[in-house]
């Protein structure tokens, strides 16, 4: 019985940290900076990649996963093996479409003609809203987006919820100047529909003029 306890023991693999060790900096107290303590060496040690503003273990968790995805997805597109129907074939001639810059070049606008139609068809502040909820199935930015989530008032029920989500561009700056309305009759219609009468600027009333908070405001904590 001895011997089979030593055994299983042995078998049993040894356990790990589920923290970075080597990124603590033991030269400082715990008490004193707990953030420097736990992280100062791999703060000192770690370089910011040139094209990011940050980094951090989200960023690299994000990077292994889209690394991951990539991998997962040239294997589909290049299996001859596939079966007709089935998600790799599907995801195969998903990224082959995707990546056949040329063809999607000589194509133009013209697979997109249809739903370019539709926005030039609208009438209305009203038709544009309606407008928001097909872009939304269809994965398009719009400026609302409707979700479903828990209750945060009853949790143990689900509501349906708007939240602002914005025009797909940085600041109201972009989207209430003439320049950026001309931008959008000129073909940038799926992320900043215009309908032509009223102008863009327009239907983004003064309300929201008053109610749209900065980049900067936001980045002030509250007095």
């Amino acid at each position: 019985m001895g011997l089979l306890s030593l055994v299983a023991a042995a078998a049993e693999p040894s356990l790990r940290s589920g923290l970075d060790l080597a990124g603590f900096d033991r030269s400082v107290r715990p008490q004193d900076d707990l953030y420097r303590f736990a992280g100062g060496t791999w703060l000192a040690t770690t370089e910011i990649p040139a094209d990011r503003s940050n980094y951090g273990t989200f960023s690299k968790l994000e990077d292994d996963a889209l690394e991951s995805l990539r991998t997962l997805t040239e294997a589909a597109a290049s299996d001859a093996t596939r079966a007709p129907g089935s998600d790799a074939q599907k995801l195969g001639d998903l990224f082959t479409a995707y990546m056949d810059t040329a063809r999607i070049e000589a194509r133009g606008l013209e697979p997109l003609a249809a739903e370019l139609g539709r926005i030039d068809s609208l009438q209305s502040t009203r038709d544009v809203f309606g407008y928001f909820g097909r872009a939304q199935r269809f994965g398009i930015a719009s400026p609302v987006n409707a979700y479903v989530g828990q209750d945060r008032r009853q949790s143990t029920r689900y509501i349906a919820g708007l939240s602002q989500g914005g025009l797909s561009m940085p600041d109201s700056e972009y989207y209430l100047t003439d320049v950026v309305v001309l931008a959008a009759k000129a073909g940038l219609k799926v992320n900043a529909i215009s309908t032509g009468s009223p102008p863009l600027a327009t239907l983004f009333s003064s309300k929201e003029k008053k109610t749209g908070r900065t980049r900067t405001s936001l980045s002030k904590a509250p007095s």
